[in-house]
């Protein structure tokens, strides 16, 4: 089970740093299905995003990068 934590450095490694995911496992010490399937959940979380003002639960597109931007 991935904590939040875990999940935005390992989107950091591969978005801000340029990492692989065989990269990001090794430095994690997870496999590389284990990166592969956070990032696949991650995007189909945030592939659904709310476009209208209104707010229906659901998440703004990347969403975890804000948290990045504020370390």
């Amino acid at each position: 089970m991935w904590t939040d934590a875990e999940m935005l450095t390992a989107l950091h490694l591969r978005d801000r740093e340029g990492l692989s995911a065989s990269q990001i496992a090794d430095r994690m010490g997870v496999s590389r299905s284990s990166v592969l399937g956070v990032f696949f959940r991650v995007n189909r979380e945030t592939d659904k995003h709310d476009l209208s003002p209104h707010l229906n639960g659901t998440m703004k597109a990347d969403w975890w990068k804000e948290g990045l931007r504020n370390r």
